[in-house]
């Protein structure tokens, strides 16, 4: 990911956030299919309300939006809370999946011109900290 100042040009802009293919593709499918699954979870718990609750809060009076606010929510909270804390670990676990997509960038292994074959041997040191210290064992507490 690359940003800079974005200039105006004669047609268009120049400059700006650069994201490479890989990341995008990765955020856009971690986006779409955790929402999905959430807006599931939402729609279900606001129809496991009765019906009877919808009517009583309307017989006395309160307008729609109130309704939702102060009669439906909190009691498809209890129903919403449970599954949606689920999916956000799904979504933590999910997103896992950048390293497999980032290892490539985080190295960016030298290639020798003759043989284009990658050496890991030649990746920088920062790269070869970043893995020493996430593979070690953490010390007790």
């Amino acid at each position: 990911m690359k940003m800079n100042a974005p200039k105006l040009t004669v047609f268009n802009f120049e400059g700006g956030l650069t994201v490479s293919p890989e990341f995008m593709a990765l955020l856009l499918g971690l986006v779409l299919y955790t929402s999905a699954f959430v807006a599931e979870v939402v729609r279900a718990g606001i129809q496991s309300v009765g019906k009877g609750q919808r009517e009583a809060a309307m017989s006395i009076g309160l307008r729609p939006t109130q309704v939702l606010n102060l009669v439906i929510l909190p009691q498809a909270l209890r129903v919403i809370v449970p599954p949606l804390t689920s999916q956000m670990l799904n979504l933590t676990k999910n997103s896992s999946l950048a390293v497999a997509i980032g290892i490539r960038i985080l190295f960016q292994w030298p290639t020798q011109p003759s043989t284009r074959q990658a050496s890991p041997s030649k990746a920088s040191p920062s790269s070869w900290r970043f893995i020493w210290f996430s593979a070690s064992p953490r010390p007790p507490s």
